[in-house]
């Protein structure tokens, strides 16, 4: 475990998980459709406002760069540029997010699909043994590591009655285009485990990539953390369909409203487990209702909630963005760890701070010096 190395996730998904997951097609975060019979009506007045604003000063996206498909409806692409507006008063962005949005066909019952870029071994995130999704890790890296490649790739159905009004007053029989824009935003921007469940049964959070920075926040119902257990098991593919997986972190806890259930049912979903909060727990209508798997029909969603707020700036969104704090030998790093090579060397090539509950491990390989954060709890 090299720490100083950028690797790149190959920026196709078919390229990205051919290898892992064998189906490529299928690990796309997935917006499922649901009949409802009635329409709903936005809760946040301000969003709507802004969404206004957007119409009568025709006010430009600051941060986020678009490449629309040729044929993406200009109605659609206001509603999309409408969600990034949102998007852009809760994020702390100092470096744009590039987005490739396409207008095709997808699987029957799925609204749209997302998949951001990923990077690891990052040197410059406070947590470089997790993948980052590239618009995140490009705020701290402070310039883009790969021009050529998009931030976040997302699909919309073309096939699908969509609502492209701006005023959340969706008819019953259509799907908000706004609130589908900014569910897979949040997938791009973070929200977004993609575990697996390999041919001997056996569940993994792990990629190519390693965890993604969202698996960092997931509890068991003991509290104990998802990345702690070992990895492929059994014991993994329990919990990714034991309905007791939760999302937590220190800006969310500060809600009020404890750790945020997530999406794990007994059958698993490569698209959805893991990857959206319960929709039993945040039915439509509730404030936290933007990640859960299912848009119903009439259903507008225009606030992020509290709960996807504060989980986003636990991972880095936030003004007070954390930044990596290199330790120095054989001391500690205010709440953080450090260990030495079981000869009781120092190195200085080797500096490292691993928040508490972890371990810092530094030992030799062929490469040389390495450093890596491990959980201190290994659950069989």
């Amino acid at each position: 475990r090299v720490r100083g190395r950028r690797r790149p996730v190959m920026r196709q998904l078919c390229l990205l998980f051919c290898l892992v997951l064998f189906c490529a097609t299928s690990i796309f975060c997935h917006l499922i459709i649901r009949e409802n019979s009635g329409g709903s009506k936005p809760r946040n007045a301000q969003r709507m406002n802004i969404l206004n604003e957007i119409i009568r000063k025709q006010i430009s996206i600051k941060f986020f760069v678009v490449s629309y498909d040729s044929t993406f409806p200009e109605a659609a692409r206001l509603a999309f540029e409408a969600a990034l507006a949102i998007w852009e008063t809760e994020l702390f962005i100092t470096e744009p997010i590039t987005i490739t949005a396409h207008w095709e066909s997808v699987p029957v019952g799925v609204v749209a699909t997302t998949l951001p870029t990923v990077y690891a071994k990052l040197d410059a995130v406070p947590y470089p043994e997790f993948g980052y999704p590239k618009a995140l890790a490009k705020q701290y890296l402070k310039t883009d590591p790969d021009p050529g490649t998009y931030d976040i790739d997302m699909t919309f159905s073309k096939d699908l009655p969509w609502y492209f009004g701006l005023d959340g007053i969706v008819p019953p029989t259509e799907l908000d285009f706004v609130s589908a824009a900014l569910h897979e935003l949040g997938h791009g921007l973070g929200f977004i485990g993609l575990p697996h469940v390999n041919e001997n049964g056996e569940g993994t959070i792990s990629t190519a990539f390693g965890p993604l920075i969202f698996s960092k926040f997931v509890v068991d119902g003991r509290g104990h953390p998802l990345v702690g257990y070992s990895d492929p098991s059994t014991t993994l593919n329990k919990l990714l369909t034991g309905n007791d997986l939760y999302l937590s972190g220190k800006y969310l806890l500060s809600k009020g409203e404890g750790p945020a259930k997530l999406y794990a049912p007994s059958e698993f979903s490569i698209a959805a487990t893991l990857s959206h909060f319960s929709e039993l727990y945040y039915p439509h209508g509730d404030p936290n209702a933007l990640m859960t798997p299912f848009l119903d029909r009439g259903e507008a969603v225009h606030d992020i909630g509290d709960l996807l707020r504060g989980f986003l700036k636990d991972i880095g969104w936030g003004p007070d963005r954390a930044l990596p704090k290199p330790v120095s030998p054989g001391s500690s790093c205010g709440s953080c760890c450090s260990t030495s090579l079981p000869d009781g060397e120092h190195p200085e090539s080797c500096k490292i701070c691993c928040p508490c509950g972890q371990l810092a491990e530094c030992e030799k390989n062929s490469e040389g010096i390495s450093c890596s954060c491990t959980e201190a709890l290994i659950l069989e």
